[in-house]
């Protein structure tokens, strides 16, 4: 190889080295900060206090109604247990309080509820918000095994025109609830990598 060609290729090895080393760098940062937030949302607190828990009975659910004007994602809920963790499924119905109309399923494994914690369920499809409608949840345990499901809800305050019942009894509170209404973290990865890859061609 000439003298010549060795300073043609010079320029571009190390230009090939500075972009992997890029790419190297882009990538640590990915995994080590952006990945991690990849399940980042906002939320939306219709209730936030959960000092009492009732029971839900074999056969029985656990009913709320609401307003919101904010799509529906996820639905979080704060669950406690008796006589041991409960097993089977818990479904969860969305509909319109005025309708009737189901809007949306979910169903999670009561084997992996924690309590006193807020517990995530994840709707079939997302439900998109409509200033002034108002919704009604029922979460209805199928038990499997001796554990009871409790859920937690407010002592005495009741949201305004809204109703918390469980076993078809109506109770003086309002069930803790939180709702996911964006997703974000799936933007803030592919913003990364779009503005990462573009900065290791440059």
């Amino acid at each position: 190889m000439t003298h010549t060609h060795q300073k043609k290729l010079r320029p571009l090895a190390v230009a090939l080295c500075a972009a992997g080393a890029c790419l190297a760098a882009l990538l640590l940062v990915w995994l080590a900060v952006v990945r991690p937030n990849a399940d980042k949302s906002l939320s939306e607190r219709v209730c936030d206090e959960y000092s009492l828990y009732t029971l839900i009975e074999p056969g029985g659910s656990a009913e709320q109604t609401f307003s919101t004007g904010n799509d529906l994602i996820v639905m979080g809920f704060v669950f406690g247990t008796r006589g041991g963790q409960p097993t089977g499924d818990l479904e969860l119905v969305l509909s319109d309080a005025g309708t009737g109309e189901i809007l949306a399923h979910s169903t999670g494994d009561m084997a992996g509820i924690l309590p006193g914690q807020y517990v995530a369920l994840g709707l079939d499809h997302t439900v998109k918000g409509a200033e002034g409608r108002r919704y009604r949840v029922t979460l209805t345990p199928h038990y499997t095994g001796d554990g009871r499901l409790t859920i937690g809800h407010s002592d005495g305050a009741v949201l305004w025109n809204d109703s918390f019942t469980v076993n078809g009894e109506a109770v003086e509170g309002t069930l803790a609830l939180l709702i996911t209404y964006r997703q974000i973290g799936g933007f803030l990865s592919r913003f990364f990598l779009v503005i990462g890859a573009l900065a290791c061609l440059v």
